[in-house]
């Protein structure tokens, strides 16, 4: 990664419409950028399409970045952040009924995806999102109560725990008393 004043520079640089240094900027922030993104949409085709998004939005905007107000990394994880963000709210005005949101935990079915989120990352989407929210991932007995209390309308579990039969008293996980 390169310092704070490199990136202040290749910032004004990309200002001034210089492709050699948005390739550089590129190069030295894409990593970080899209952690960002992938942490908020956890799907690689949203996250892919977001970060186009950013680096246009980086390259029309540089100008406007104003190193007394923050770091040049600051600001584009800013940028990149709102951009996420604005995917997940394009879900809820768009075609879906609901979003499916994981892995909230870690699991052994998921190998493949991202780190979890935790409840904390459930509850930041339930914070942006007014549809209804399935979690998934790691999702059993002795933490359903603490996802549906975080804000998912409904948790689904390919954990034998969860098998059907298992647990039936739905009273436990009564949506009223989560917090919004």
């Amino acid at each position: 990664m390169l310092t704070s004043a490199e990136l202040v520079w290749l910032l004004a640089a990309v200002a001034k419409a210089d492709h050699a240094a948005f390739e550089r900027l590129y190069a030295a922030t894409r990593a970080k950028l899209y952690g960002v993104v992938l942490r908020i949409l956890r799907r690689k085709d949203l996250a892919d399409e977001v970060m186009q998004e950013t680096y246009l939005k980086i390259w029309n905007s540089a100008g406007g970045f104003d190193p007394a107000s923050s770091s040049p990394i600051t600001w584009m994880v800013t940028v990149a952040r709102n951009r996420a963000i604005d995917q997940v709210r394009k879900a809820d005005v768009g075609f879906a009924d609901y979003l499916g949101v994981g892995p909230i935990f870690a699991t052994p079915t998921k190998p493949d995806v991202a780190a979890p989120m935790g409840v904390e990352g459930l509850a930041a989407v339930r914070a942006i999102s007014a549809l209804p929210i399935l979690a998934i991932g790691g999702i059993s007995e002795t933490n359903a109560a603490e996802t549906i209390a975080a804000g998912a309308d409904g948790v689904a579990s390919a954990l034998p725990e969860l098998s059907e039969g298992s647990w039936t008293d739905s009273s436990r996980f009564d949506s009223n008393d989560r917090h919004r």
